[in-house]
């Protein structure tokens, strides 16, 4: 019973406190993916170039 409760309470904190900020987290992700893209695909085509 206790566990339940317990688990209820992190739901809520959860969707009240992380969910405003999963915005900010979700464009810093897209930025770093594509930044992280760019840079494996310069290896990529470095490695193309050399054939």
């Amino acid at each position: 019973m206790l566990r339940l409760l317990l688990s209820v309470l992190i739901l809520v904190f959860v969707f009240r406190y992380l969910l405003p900020r999963l915005k900010v987290t979700k464009i810093l992700w897209r930025e770093w993916r594509a930044r992280y893209n760019r840079a494996e695909w310069e290896k990529i085509r470095r490695e193309l170039e050399k054939k």
